[in-house]
């Protein structure tokens, strides 16, 4: 699975984007040709991260990929364990809702990612709290609260940059 930095959850900080990432992967996968099988090979190769549309689909198709990997597109359906509220935070929210942060590992308390992770999520009032300049420790109260009463102004919404695209 080639990962672009546009995703949504965990991935690398400093990853490039998918249009850059997945030709490069697949030049550096090709095999050469072969005479027993008469064709040039690749090892089968998913592209993810800020997919949500069939033009998405169909453009890494293109580039090469043999499939995609889908994430925040899902994140709207009924068998989603999403809540009702960060649902509809997805549905209004645009590519540059999203933000890279380590933020919320510090307020849940899932720390220990190798150097260089972090999660895309949507900008919320914790955030917002935290960039203003309050401590992990003021904050986390109230995030707690927002995730126990499933408060998408205050919880963790994970959220690739494609969430812009997504009406339903």
């Amino acid at each position: 699975v080639v990962l672009g930095i546009e995703s949504g959850g965990h991935g690398r900080s400093q990853a490039p984007s998918l249009l850059s990432l997945l030709p490069e992967v697949l030049h550096m996968l090709a095999q050469p040709f072969s005479e027993a099988t008469r064709l040039k090979t690749t090892p089968p190769v998913l592209a993810a991260g800020g997919l949500v549309t069939g033009s998405h689909v169909a453009a890494m198709l293109t580039l090469g990929a043999a499939g995609v990997a889908l994430g925040t597109r899902f994140l709207l359906t009924p068998e989603a364990l999403y809540s009702d509220s960060q649902k509809a935070a997805l549905l209004k929210a645009t590519a540059a809702s999203t933000i890279r942060t380590t933020a919320f590992d510090a307020l849940r308390g899932t720390i220990g990612w190798p150097e260089g992770i972090d999660g895309r999520a949507l900008r919320n009032e914790t955030i917002k709290r935290l960039e203003e300049g309050s401590t992990i420790e003021e904050v986390r109260p109230e995030f707690e609260k927002a995730t126990r009463e499933g408060d998408a102004s205050g919880m963790l919404v994970w959220s690739g940059t494609g969430v812009g695209l997504m009406h339903q």
